[in-house]
C-alpha cells in the first residue's frame, strides 16, 4: 500500500467539534405575531442581489438512523396533501419586498429525498416557483436523490422539466459498506443510475461518498475512489460518518479511529486531486468550472438570500430573518390549511450577525475574500474580527494573505471550531436548530399569516 500523507493534530489535544454548522445565527425563539409581520414587510440587506430557493421533500424510501435531516416514511395520501401545502406556502411569497431587484440563481429540491417527487409534481412546484420568483434563464435546478427512486424514465422526465443537476446519494460502491450503514441501494444500482442520468442528458452530477464507516478498510475506500475516476462526475462530496447525537450512536459498531479517519481523508484528497479534481470545501471536490451554484450560494461569502419551503425547511435569510418550519409533516400541512405561517422558531438577522455569518459559513469553503465584506458592510473584515483572526492564526488553523483568509490543512480538521470562533455571545451557547428537531417545536403555536398574503 502506498504511503499516505498524515495530518498531525495539535499537541494540546484540542477537541474536534463535530456539530455540523449549516446555519447562523442560531439564537432562535418561538416566532410571534410581530416576527411574522416583519418577515413579510422587511427587505433584507440591499447589497445582496441573488436568491436561492430550497424545497424540502420530507419523505424517504428508507429512514437511515445516522441521518439527522428531517424525514418520514412515504404515505401516498399525506404526500399529495404535502405537495399542495408546499405550493400554497410558495404562493405566500408573491410580491414580497425581497423580490425587487433580485434574481433566483439556484433551486434545490432536497430532503428527505427530493426524488420522491413524481415528474408531474415536480412540474407543479417548479411552475409555481417561476411564477412567484424572478428566476434566471440559466438557473441551476438540482434534485437530491436516493438511487432506488430513480428510474430511467423518471430521469428523462426530470431533464425535460429543466433539471440540470442531480445529487445522488450513492454513499459507496461497496455493498458491505452500504449494508453497514443500513442502505438498501446496491453498488450495481448506483452505477446504473449514474449511467441513466448521463443518458438522460443530465451531465452535471454530484455523487456522495461516505467514509469512517464501521470496520471500513483502506482497500474499500480505494475501490470507491476508483469508481469516481471511472464515472468522472463533475462534483464529489465526501462525508465522514457522523453518528454523535443520532440513533446509530446507541448501537455503535466499531468505527475507524481518529487517526484512521485522518488517513482516509488524506487518501481521498490525494486521489481526487490526482484525478483532476480541486477541493473547494472540506467535503466537496470538483472539476474546473464544476462548482455547484447552490452550494456556492449557500456557503461562499457573501451568502445569498435563501428561503426554504416544506416541513423542517430552514430559511437562512429572507425578510430580514432566519427561521425553521415545523418539522412535523402533519403539523406543517395543518398550519398551511389553517392559513398559518409554517415557521415556528427563528430570529431577526441584524447587520452584526450578517457580518458574522459571512465568516461562520464562508469558512466552509476553506478560503474567503475580504474585499466583498468591505463593499457590503463598509468596514474592513480584518479590523472588525481582528482578535478572532489573530487567535486562529496563532493556532495555525488559518493564514491571512493579502485580501484572502485560507484554512490550513491542520485547520480543516477543526473547521467547525473555526466557525464557532466567530459566534456572537448570544449564539455561543446555542446548538444548530436541526439538533433541536421536533423536541423544540412541540406545543409551539403557529402564527396566522398576515392578511395581505392570504388573498
Amino acid at each position: 500500500m502506498r504511503e499516505i500523507e498524515r495530518i498531525e493534530l495539535r499537541a494540546d489535544d484540542t477537541e474536534v467539534e463535530r456539530e455540523y454548522i449549516e446555519i447562523y445565527p442560531v439564537a432562535w425563539h418561538p416566532l410571534e405575531r410581530k416576527d411574522v409581520d416583519a418577515i413579510f414587510q422587511q427587505r433584507s440587506h440591499t447589497g445582496i442581489k441573488e436568491i436561492t430557493v430550497y424545497v424540502h421533500i420530507a419523505f424517504c424510501p428508507e429512514l437511515c438512523s445516522w441521518c439527522g435531516f428531517n424525514k418520514t416514511s412515504f404515505r401516498e395520501s399525506v404526500y399529495e396533501e404535502y405537495v399542495r401545502s408546499v405550493l400554497t406556502e410558495i404562493e405566500y411569497c408573491r410580491d414580497h419586498p425581497d423580490l425587487e431587484g433580485r434574481l433566483v440563481t439556484a433551486i434545490y429540491i432536497g430532503g428527505g429525498t427530493g426524488s420522491m417527487l413524481s415528474t408531474h409534481d415536480l412540474d407543479r412546484i417548479l411552475s409555481v416557483v417561476k411564477s412567484v420568483f424572478p428566476v434566471t434563464e440559466n438557473c441551476e435546478i438540482t434534485i437530491e436523490s436516493h438511487p432506488n427512486t430513480l428510474s430511467a424514465e423518471k430521469l428523462i422526465g426530470y431533464a425535460g422539466l429543466g433539471v440540470n443537476r442531480l445529487s445522488i446519494g450513492t454513499q459507496s460502491f461497496t455493498d458491505r459498506k452500504l449494508k453497514a450503514i443500513g442502505r438498501s441501494n446496491t453498488a450495481a444500482t448506483n452505477e446504473q443510475v449514474i449511467a441513466n442520468a448521463y443518458a438522460a442528458g443530465i451531465k452535471n452530477l454530484s455523487i456522495d461518498l461516505m467514509y469512517r464507516v464501521p470496520n471500513e478498510t483502506i482497500d474499500e475506500l480505494e475501490h470507491d475512489l476508483s469508481k469516481v475516476k471511472e464515472y468522472n462526475p463533475p462534483n464529489v462530496s465526501c462525508y465522514s460518518l457522523i453518528v454523535e447525537g443520532t440513533p446509530f450512536e446507541r448501537a455503535l459498531p466499531s468505527l475507524p479511529s481518529v487517526d484512521e479517519e485522518s488517513q482516509m481523508f488524506s487518501l481521498i484528497r490525494e486521489s481526487l486531486t490526482g484525478f483532476g479534481y480541486s477541493q473547494w470545501s472540506l467535503a466537496d471536490f470538483c472539476h474546473p468550472g464544476g462548482m455547484t451554484k447552490y452550494n456556492l450560494n449557500y456557503w461562499r461569502a457573501p451568502q445569498t438570500l435563501l428561503i426554504g419551503f416544506g416541513a423542517g425547511a430552514h430559511t437562512h435569510y429572507f425578510g430580514g430573518h432566519s427561521w425553521s418550519n415545523d418539522y412535523s409533516v402533519d403539523a406543517y400541512i395543518k398550519s398551511i390549511n389553517e392559513k398559518r405561517f409554517a415557521g415556528v422558531l427563528g430570529q431577526s438577522v441584524p447587520t452584526e450577525e450578517l457580518m458574522r455569518k459571512y465568516l461562520v459559513l464562508g469558512m466552509h469553503c476553506l478560503s474567503l475574500e475580504t474585499a466583498p465584506f468591505k463593499r457590503l458592510f463598509g468596514q474592513e473584515l480584518t479590523e472588525v474580527f481582528s482578535d478572532e483572526l489573530k487567535s486562529l492564526a496563532e493556532s495555525e488553523w488559518i493564514k491571512i494573505e493579502n485580501e484572502s483568509i485560507e484554512v490550513t490543512k491542520l485547520g480543516e480538521f477543526y473547521l467547525q471550531n473555526i466557525a464557532q470562533k466567530f459566534y456572537s455571545d448570544e449564539c455561543r451557547t446555542k446548538v444548530q436548530p436541526w439538533s433541536m428537531g421536533l423536541r423544540a417545536m412541540r406545543n409551539i403555536d403557529h402564527v396566522p399569516m398576515p392578511s395581505k398574503t392570504q388573498s
